[in-house]
Parts: structure tokens; C-alpha cells; sequence
């Protein structure tokens, strides 16, 4: 009788932490709330006055408030501070009043919070406060692209590393640091190497100059494992086999591996 109240007390203790916890983690934001505000955030531009934008842009952060209230420990929180974030900005470029900036760097700093997970909703609140800051020192065209390296760091092995990149290379060649220039070069050629959408961009904005196009990267074998290329190479003799992704090539390849095993023995 002893071990079955022992027993009892243990299960309800795990169910009451369990409740806790997810109380404690809130929660989430329901995907059609999420798409109301879109919606609603998309409709304020097509308003026929300054005056209508205004009021819809407000009632759009009012909804945005009340869902951040109701859902403050929500993991998906970071979606609503996103409509936030734009409807902020649409706010202040119709009244580029001193409240409704400082209305929009407060959002900015809870949305730069965000996990890497929302690495995209969160880069030009990133952006709005690294200026912001700079400009509050005084910074000069030299610190203002000292100050994007960290930035480029920061964003690394996330969905808006592409773009972030592009935008430091158009702030660079605004100004003309050719050190800069070169970094962000090689980091375009080291970290998309086959992007067609970074190639056609260095096309665009790099004109003139030499685009290095390095084969290198972190590639998955055919065991499951992982290569380094080309560190992984280094010491050994190498094939390398290209082929269309439109075409699996899994015959050509077989094929190569026989005649290569039967060159080898």
C-alpha cells in the first residue's frame, strides 16, 4: 500500500512539472492568427491615404500586442515581433516622428533575440540597430564596415548568410574598402561557390573585376560520412565526377568506380 501511494505521489509530481514546463514554454502562436496579420500588414499598403495606411498599420500592431501578451513565452513568438518589426516600419515612414523610431528600435531589440531559426526575420533589425549604434558614436565610413564583419560572423551557416552577405558587399562597394571587397569575395566564393543567385549578383555589382569560383566545401559521401574538400584530398589521388542535377548519373558513376578499382588492382 505504501510503495502504490509512494508510487502515485511520484506520477503526479512528473504531471504537475510536465504542466509547469509547458505552461512555463507557452503556448504557440496559431499558424491563421500568424496569417491574419500578414494579411492584414500586406492590405494596409494598398490603402487609398496616408491617413487609412496609418490606422491599419496601428490596428496591425495592436493585434501584434495582444498575440505577444497572450503568447509571450511562445516559441514562435519571433513570427509576431516579425509583423511587428514591418508594421513598425511602415508606421515610421509615414510619421518619422522621435516616438515612433524609438518605438521601432525597442522591437528591434527583442526581435535581434531571435534563434538562428529566424536568422532571416531578424537580419534588418540587426542592421537598424548596428547603424543605430554607430551613428550614436559618431562612427565614421571606416568603423561602419569594420562593424560588418561581426555581422557576417554572426549570420554564418544561417538562411540569411546569402543575404547578408550581399548586402555588406553593396555597403562596401558603396564606400570603396577594397580590403573589405576582397573579404567578402572570398566569402562569397568559399561559402557559394555554385549559388546561381550569388553569381549572377557578383555579375551585376562586380563588373570588371575577376570572379573566383573555388571548388571547395563540405560535401556527403555515398557512405553517410562527410568530406572536406579539398583538405580531406590533400595526400591522395582524386577523381572528381560532375554531373547535371537533372541527371542522377548513378550509372556513370558505377561504371567509374569499376574501371577505376580495375585500374588500382
Amino acid at each position: 500500500m505504501r510503495t502504490r501511494i509512494i508510487h502515485c505521489f511520484l506520477a503526479g509530481l512528473v504531471a504537475c512539472l510536465s504542466i509547469g514546463f509547458a505552461k512555463e514554454l507557452g503556448s504557440p502562436v496559431p499558424p491563421d492568427k500568424l496569417a491574419s496579420l500578414e494579411a492584414a500588414l500586406n492590405a494596409s499598403s494598398d490603402q487609398s491615404s496616408d491617413a487609412r495606411k496609418r490606422l491599419s498599420v496601428k490596428r496591425v500592431i495592436r493585434d501584434s500586442d495582444k498575440l505577444l501578451a497572450a503568447h509571450s513565452a511562445a516559441p514562435n513568438r519571433f513570427e509576431v515581433l516579425g509583423h511587428l518589426f514591418r508594421a513598425h516600419q511602415q508606421l515610421y515612414d509615414l510619421d518619422d516622428s522621435s516616438r515612433n523610431r524609438l518605438a521601432l528600435v525597442e522591437i528591434s531589440k527583442e526581435l535581434v533575440k531571435a534563434p538562428n531559426e529566424y536568422a532571416e526575420l531578424r537580419l534588418n533589425a540587426d542592421f537598424l540597430l548596428l547603424q543605430s549604434g554607430l551613428s550614436r558614436k559618431g562612427a565614421n565610413a571606416k568603423e561602419r564596415l569594420l562593424a560588418l564583419r561581426p555581422m557576417v560572423a554572426r549570420y554564418r551557416d544561417t538562411s540569411a548568410e546569402a543575404k547578408m552577405l550581399r548586402v555588406a558587399m553593396l555597403m562596401a562597394l558603396e564606400t570603396g574598402d577594397v580590403r573589405l571587397i576582397n573579404y567578402l569575395r572570398d566569402e562569397m566564393a568559399v561559402r557559394f561557390p555554385g549559388d546561381l543567385e550569388m553569381i549572377k549578383f557578383q555579375r551585376q555589382n562586380l563588373k570588371g573585376q575577376i570572379l573566383g569560383a573555388p571548388f571547395c566545401g563540405i560535401f556527403k559521401r555515398s557512405d553517410g560520412g562527410v568530406m572536406h574538400f579539398p583538405a580531406d584530398a590533400l595526400g591522395k589521388v582524386t577523381v572528381l565526377y560532375f554531373w547535371s542535377k537533372d541527371d542522377p548519373a548513378d550509372d556513370h558513376v558505377q561504371r567509374l568506380a569499376a574501371e577505376w578499382k580495375k585500374q588500382r588492382d
